[in-house]
């Protein structure tokens, strides 16, 4: 119980520290397919992010937006969330 507790005090600290401009990997689900892309922060609400793409994958445009939940909203999920680029 104790490291699912730390791993979610760990997201919640990572979303925090976000801001406008902040490179990301955004991470989604879409028709049964994985993506993972590179974006940036471009708004932040209670419950979720705006993310604008800064690479083109996937038949993905670079500049596509993309509302992902942040880690309080029930959609979140590890397959729906920003990621830190420090992997």
């Amino acid at each position: 119980m104790d490291n699912w507790v730390e791993a979610a005090k760990a997201v919640i600290n990572f979303e925090k520290s976000l801001q406008i401009g902040s490179e990301v990997y955004a991470m989604w689900t879409n028709c049964y397919r994985y993506r993972c892309i590179k974006a940036k922060i471009v708004k932040i609400n209670n419950k979720s992010f705006m993310v604008e793409l800064i690479e083109a994958k996937d038949g993905y445009e670079i500049g596509t937006r993309i509302n992902l939940p942040n880690f309080i909203n029930p959609k979140w999920s590890t397959n729906n969330r920003v990621f830190t680029t420090e992997i």
